[in-house]
């Protein structure tokens, strides 16, 4: 049996290989349109998650109290699939997962305006050395 840090680690490493298998299969499709690519993307996540859900709560397990605010999280999160989808089939596959490191950057800063957080010294800090170490993976230079 395997302890929850184990197991927790353990599904972490498995989303990590699905998502790159996927970021490759993306890179790989260039023949199709990108609206196509995204469809089975959806339509293959969604079979798994059909068997996730309780049979007796099927049609009610989605019910929400607040569809605006889960609308606009559809709508980001489909402009940044859409986006790191073109992203993959224009640049690199280096670069465009070394720039997606840069999300705890954007999510730190966007904390400040939209959640009201206090950012500390300390936190201000870890997001600088994320973004010295995002400048050394990305080499920028003048030469591209």
């Amino acid at each position: 049996m395997l302890s929850k840090n184990q197991l927790g680690f353990f599904y972490m490493f498995i989303s990590i290989c699905a998502f790159s298998l996927m970021d490759v299969i993306v890179k790989w499709s260039d023949a199709y349109p990108v609206g196509q690519v995204l469809f089975f993307r959806g339509f293959c996540g969604l079979i798994p998650i059909l068997f996730l859900i309780p049979k007796d709560r099927f049609l009610d397990f989605y019910k929400t109290d607040r569809p605006s605010l889960h609308l606009k999280r559809c709508l980001s999160g489909l402009i940044a699939l859409i986006s790191i989808f073109i992203a993959l089939r224009n640049l690199p596959l280096a670069t465009v997962v070394s720039i997606s490191f840069a999300a705890p950057i954007f999510t730190t800063i966007f904390s400040i305006f939209f959640l009201s957080e206090k950012v500390g010294f300390y936190r201000w800090l870890a997001v600088l050395i994320g973004f010295v170490g995002i400048i050394v993976i990305t080499e920028p230079g003048f030469d591209s």
